[in-house]
Parts: structure tokens; C-alpha cells; sequence
């Protein structure tokens, strides 16, 4: 009789113990907004894509591309934006600024004909499409519209 109290008692410390191993979480995956009740600072992405213009040069049909890619964090926005003409020199960027309501205000430093250059830019940002000003009222202003895409069809 006393084999079989023994044995129950380590039967039920066994699966006492067993129980309380079961309700102590063995993760190491970081808390997530749900259980923290915080939001997360997340950078939102956007990005934009058109290609414009066509012509032929030697049989083959090229066109220009105007690709701005954003990342903005607590209204920082820091980002691409490239102006790939077909027959032209390129100009690639980057951009650094400030988001407020639906406008970036910031620098677009590029390179272009091998020179580095800065320009300030505007960034007006609708449901469809982004209106890019660079070097608003001086001389090289330039203003386009860049269609909204999705960002994975980017890559």
C-alpha cells in the first residue's frame, strides 16, 4: 500500500509540474502591439512609378521612367527619386525631408551629367499619385505627376 501512495504522489508532482511548465510561455518573439496596447513606429512605404514618353532609336522602342520611392517615420521622410529618360543623362537621388498633412517639404540631393547637385522639393501626395515640384520658381523647375503603385511590384 505504501508503494502505490508513493507512487500516486509522484505521479501527481510529475504532473504538477508538468501543468505549471505549460503555462509559463517559452518564446522568444518580442511583444506585439496587442499585448503591449502600444502602437508600433512602423515606417509607412510608398511608392510611385511612370513611364512616359515614347520613341523608336535604332528598331527599338524606349521611354523615360520616373520612379520615387518613400519611407516615412514621425513625418521624416527620407526616400528615392530617380528621372531615367531614354536618349538623356540620368539623374538618381535621394531625398530628405518633412511630411505635413499630404505635402513633403525637403532636399533632393542627385547626381547628373557626373555632377553632384541639391535641390529643394515638394511633394504633394493624392490617392493616385504623387505631384513632384523640384526647384519650384527657379530656373530648372520641374513638375510631374507619378502614379501610385504597389511597392512589391517594385522589386
Amino acid at each position: 500500500m505504501k508503494k502505490l501512495i508513493f507512487l500516486f504522489c509522484c505521479f501527481l508532482i510529475f504532473a504538477c509540474q508538468e501543468h505549471n511548465k505549460k503555462k509559463v510561455p517559452q518564446t522568444s518573439e518580442k511583444p506585439t502591439e496587442e499585448s503591449t496596447g502600444k502602437t508600433s513606429n512602423l515606417p509607412e512605404n510608398l511608392c510611385f512609378l511612370s513611364i512616359v514618353g515614347s520613341s523608336k532609336v535604332d528598331g527599338k522602342t524606349v521611354q523615360d521612367s520616373l520612379v520615387l520611392n518613400l519611407k516615412i517615420r514621425n513625418n521624416k521622410v527620407s526616400g528615392v527619386y530617380n528621372w531615367i529618360p531614354a536618349e538623356k543623362d540620368v539623374r538618381r537621388g535621394t531625398i530628405v525631408g518633412e511630411k505635413q498633412e499630404n505635402s513633403i517639404r525637403g532636399e533632393y540631393l542627385f547626381m547628373q551629367e557626373g555632377k553632384k547637385q541639391a535641390q529643394s522639393i515638394f511633394i504633394n501626395l493624392h490617392d493616385d499619385y504623387a505631384k513632384v515640384t523640384t526647384n519650384a520658381g527657379k530656373q530648372g523647375e520641374m513638375v510631374v505627376e507619378i502614379e501610385k503603385v504597389d511597392c512589391k511590384k517594385m522589386n
